[in-house]
């Protein structure tokens, strides 16, 4: 009897980890299906903003665009990321990230939504910011999203502030605004998961974004803090480690590709034609290819010197070619990319012989530094040239 129980035991183990398992896969497949078409979005209006039109209402238009772009990304990783933190599966991907850059999206963001509601956006800069610091710029960025929407959606008059500072290889952000303020007696609330405060029921949200940012917070080695604004209203504030690192600017590093070639492997035509853009402006000369065996099709006739591949490819799977490339001596640089920010997809990529995996949508600025460092990394003669 006791070695029947045990055998049930074990299945009911086994049929457990298989259930986990298909969750895991699950919640990857649906990242990929909705964040690749909003990648696309985001990406085409910030070229369109390139295109410097004379036309007002383009401008107007491109800027709607993307804070609506912004506010469905922030609510599909908060979806999934509470699923992902759930079934401790969520992964950090430090990667440079550049500060001022973040700061001017946030800005470019916010101002209209907050003029749509007759109250001010601001921006503060307390102190001088490192130019790049290495830490998870999605993660950051999804944090610091959640908590000036909340402040924008709560506040009827006055402002919304956003206000950064920097020390000590650690970055202090904060929110403050001039709405209702929330009840001492509700602030462990508000951080759980689809909570929503009493009077909350006619604004918009999912009661998640609170909750993830804490947890964000948290596994980014930090802790987010609620406490009343003098004059009212409420302050949100953490502070994690972001070290400041150093990134080659100008000549053949840092975001300009110097004419190196790369070779880029994406099922979804709409994030090649969008990406290869990106990475010529800045100097890279990109072929791309929609599967495998057109990926070895340019990757015999170019050679490239970096190979990016999406991880979740159609009828094939990134990490087999990533594997094939190192069985075969590539020595270049692999970058493997998603919009899976599952922690076992980021291990299945480095163990296939990823340098670096990162996580869609990708800010072009920090996809150039990465593929210049890992350029530099694999093959630095292309850099320092010959001795």
């Amino acid at each position: 009897e006791l070695t029947a129980a045990n055998d049930a035991l074990q299945r009911r183990h086994q049929e457990t980890s298989e259930i986990s398992r298909r969750k895991s896969g699950f919640i990857a497949r649906l990242s990929h299906e909705l964040r690749t078409p909003l990648t696309g979005i985001l990406g085409h209006a910030g070229l369109l903003h390139d295109a410097k039109r004379d036309t007002t209402s383009i401008d107007e238009n491109v800027r709607l665009i993307e804070a609506n772009a912004t506010h469905l990304v922030s609510l599909v990783d908060n979806v999934l990321d509470q699923a992902s933190l759930e079934a401790g599966q969520l992964a950090l991907h430090p990667v440079p990230t550049r500060l001022g850059g973040l700061c001017r999206d946030m800005e470019a963001t916010f101002t209209s939504l907050a003029k749509t509601k007759g109250i001010e956006f601001r921006l503060h800069r307390r102190g001088s910011l490192p130019e790049w610091v290495e830490v998870d710029g999605t993660r950051l960025r999804q944090i610091v999203i959640n908590l000036v929407t909340n402040g924008i959606k709560y506040t009827d008059r006055g402002f919304v502030a956003l206000i950064t500072a920097w020390a000590d290889g650690r970055l202090q952000v904060s929110v403050s605004d001039t709405g209702p303020g929330i009840d001492r007696r509700a602030r462990e609330r508000i951080f759980l998961p689809f909570h929503r405060e009493g009077g909350a029921s006619e604004k918009r949200g999912a009661g998640l974004g609170l909750a993830i940012s804490a947890q964000l917070v948290e596994l980014m080695g930090g802790s987010l803090r609620v406490d009343d604004r003098p004059g009212g209203g409420s302050v949100f504030g953490f502070t994690v480690p972001a070290p400041a690192c150093e990134v080659m600017v100008g000549g053949s590093g840092g975001e300009d590709g110097g004419g190196k070639r790369i070779l880029m492997v994406d099922d979804s035509t709409d994030i090649l034609v969008l990406y290869s853009r990106l990475l010529a402006k800045s100097g890279f000369v990109v072929d791309t290819a929609a599967d495998e065996p057109e990926a070895w099709q340019k990757f015999e006739q170019q050679r490239p010197v970096a190979v990016l591949v999406d991880l979740y490819l159609k009828e094939w799977e990134g990490t087999g070619l990533m594997q094939r490339l190192r069985a075969r001596g590539f020595s270049g640089g692999v970058v493997a990319w998603s919009a899976s920010s599952l922690r076992e997809d980021k291990q299945r990529a480095m163990s296939a012989g990823a340098d670096m995996y990162l996580v869609k949508p990708v800010e072009p600025t920090v996809l150039c530094a990465s593929l210049n460092e890992i350029i530099l990394r694999r093959t630095p003669q292309l850099v320092t040239g010959p001795e």
